[in-house]
């Protein structure tokens, strides 16, 4: 069994066995996983590099099991005692802490893995199952006390899609169609709720 597939196991027992959030849990962390799989086949990348991402993958939400507040350095906390276990090198290990990291969202990439990794996280922005992960988003937020009226949300929605770009060439070529339907979507809902308060 490859390492990805033995931290696989690991990580979806660990996710089983804690109470996750609605929208970062295993069901997350599976679509990273993949996304993570479609972009390293658009650029090519194989071997190790391909492996690193995909382990960050498979951890780089773990600390949302304490909270959302600086969840990534929580995440590498909760995942490095799985990677000592599993026999990974220091340097493996911090390549794997780096590309971690990368996914905090008020942060920029600092090379291709961060770029890669954070494109996967937010994939979905740029699919058909964006408004159905979308409204588990804004489930979990209200589970967490910041709960957003439909205007509001909607609001909130367009500004950050309005603003995205996918940091992968590649991918945003891939997806940009999709996404800009989808911010085209979102302004008829406003439209029509605007105009059914007539």
């Amino acid at each position: 069994m490859s390492i990805v597939a033995r931290l696989e196991e690991r990580c979806h027992d660990f996710y089983q066995e804690n109470h996750f959030p609605l929208y970062h849990n295993w069901a997350h962390v599976q679509e990273v996983l993949e996304a993570v799989g479609i972009i390293c086949a658009q650029l090519n990348i194989e071997g190790l590099a391909k492996e690193d991402l995909q382990i960050a993958a498979l951890g780089h939400d773990m600390g949302h099991l304490e909270s959302a507040l600086n969840h990534e350095e929580k995440s590498w906390q909760l995942f490095k005692p799985i990677l000592r276990e599993e026999g990974l090198s220091e340097d493996r290990q911090e390549r794997i802490y780096q590309i971690i990291l990368a996914t905090d969202i008020q942060k920029a990439a600092q090379n291709l893995g961060g770029r890669i990794i954070k494109d996967a996280d937010l994939y979905y922005l740029g699919t058909e199952q964006y408004f159905q992960k979308a409204d588990l988003y804004r489930k979990e937020l209200a589970e967490q006390g910041q709960s957003f009226e439909d205007p509001e949300w909607w609001h909130f929605q367009i500004s950050f899609l309005g603003q995205h770009h996918y940091q992968v060439p590649e991918i945003e070529q891939l997806l940009k169609d999709t996404r800009a339907h989808n911010l085209d979507q979102i302004y008829k809902q406003l439209e029509n709720e605007h105009t059914s308060s007539y």
